[in-house]
């Protein structure tokens, strides 16, 4: 049985569950009847494009229920009783292509395509452009009849231009310029579905605009890029100028020297991760790093560049680091996600929004004996994985994994000297969840 939430037609308010199919068997005879429908329903659509700027349709199942064997958006379906629209995403994206997925602002949409193009080869990225409380979805059901199902639609759109495979059977992909899609609309209308007729004609200036990114994007390719720079602040965060990532320790190590108090700081990000078990996974550090070489340390970390958001840096530093695509979610959605489709960690982390800790004491041990302490803005996010690890950027020399926090716990207090100062401190703050996905989920 496929439940979901029947709505109100006018208002929107709840009224009850119920199956799918009796759901949609009520609504056409309603409308066979020249009757209104006698609920609506909730659904969501997304239309991705590649970094060619051409459109990712599928073409559905050709013994499906409905519009069967037609030319669609991306990915779409309805939303299950007791999900949110983050975890029937998910949930329809892991089901149909195995394709990570992140919603995102249209900011950061907009930052990630033009500053971060690598991160789109590895998961997508989408944001919301639309909620319609009265949607008519038009639906092909057999022998040139139609059903008009109300819903209320979320519609997305994104980018995405890494790999992808078909796990329905019966169901394909098709990638082509906006220009010959329009043209086949234009030639076979019976073959393309009344939701991609609505929504290329509905959203046309926001498929405009994530097109015209792409360009832009594409455009910068292969141009020298400027040396990264990290903002600077004052020790009560106000921001006062920039430096060049790799000097950005330079200042804090020689007021160290002199033994003065540190008069700038940095922001940082930093992640943990959890397997479903409970298992905790650490970096081991590069034995060629300047600082905290070969120690192990939290999963993925590093300054915030100028001009991305604690969130953004997230999703670069575990895909640069650690080949890990990341969603982020506040909590009540982080849970809803893990109790609905926990199935999604085995493709993407599923984490919290990174959560500020001002002033956070940093101890970073160097080869060349100049130790020291940085205080700075670390933002921590902590969520669950249990896909795959690789290696980029060269930050890391391997994957150590724990089968549990009292492992990790123990072997921290038999040899502390193997850990950095930042990991002894982050499992102590963050013990309580550090604990298999069974428990938190049932907190």
């Amino acid at each position: 049985m496929s439940e979901i939430i029947a709505y109100d037609t006018d208002f929107g308010k709840p009224l009850h569950t119920i199956d799918k199919a009796e759901s949609h068997r009520l609504c056409m005879e309603a409308q066979a009847r020249g009757e209104p429908a006698p609920h609506k329903h909730k659904h969501l659509g997304v239309m991705l494009f590649d970094g060619l700027e051409k459109i990712i349709t599928s073409v559905r199942d050709f013994d499906a229920s409905h519009n069967a064997d037609m030319m669609d958006k991306t990915l779409g379906g309805h939303i299950p009783t007791g999900f949110d629209a983050a975890a029937a995403l998910l949930k329809v994206s892991s089901r149909e292509y195995k394709v990570p997925i992140a919603i995102v602002s249209k900011e950061e949409l907009a930052y990630i395509v033009l500053n971060h193009p690598e991160l789109v080869k590895r998961q997508a990225f989408i944001t919301e452009v639309d909620y319609d409380d009265n949607y008519v979805s038009e639906r092909a059901i057999g022998d040139d009849k139609t059903f008009n199902e109300l819903c209320i639609q979320q519609v997305f759109v994104g980018v995405y231009d890494g790999p992808y495979k078909c796990e329905d059977d019966g169901t394909a992909i098709r990638v082509a310029s906006l220009d010959k899609v329009r043209g086949y609309m234009s030639r076979k209308p019976g073959k393309v579905t009344g939701d991609f007729k609505t929504f290329m004609a509905a959203y046309d200036h926001e498929i405009a605009s994530v097109v015209d990114l792409i360009a832009r994007s594409n455009a910068l390719e292969g141009k020298d890029t400027a040396e990264e720079l990290v903002a600077e602040f004052d020790m009560d965060g106000i921001m006062t100028g920039t430096v060049a990532r790799k000097q950005a320790h330079h200042a804090i190590r020689a007021t160290a020297r002199d033994g003065k108090p540190q008069e700038v700081k940095h922001s940082h990000i930093g992640g943990l991760l959890i397997g479903s078990d409970g298992q905790i996974y650490v970096q081991i550090r590069s034995e060629n790093k300047a600082e905290n070489p070969g120690m192990y340390d939290k999963i993925v970390g590093g300054h915030i560049p100028l001009g991305d958001s604690p969130t953004v840096a997230a999703y670069h530093e575990f895909l640069e680091e650690m080949r890990i695509p990341v969603a982020l979610y506040s909590e009540v959605t982080w849970k809803n996600i893990l109790k609905n489709c926990p199935d999604a960690i085995n493709t993407q982390a599923i984490c919290l929004h990174p959560v500020l800790k001002e002033n956070f004491p940093s101890y970073r041990k160097r080869a060349d004996g100049d130790s020291f302490t940085e205080l700075c803005d670390q933002y921590i996010t902590v969520g669950y994985y249990d896909g795959d690890f690789g290696f980029t950027d060269k930050e890391a020399a391997g994957i150590y994994q724990f089968p549990s926090r009292e492992a990790l716990k123990d072997e921290i207090t038999e040899h502390p000297e193997k850990f950095t100062a930042d990991l002894k401190f982050l499992v102590g703050e963050y013990w309580d969840q550090l604990v298999p996905l069974e428990d938190r989920i049932a907190k």
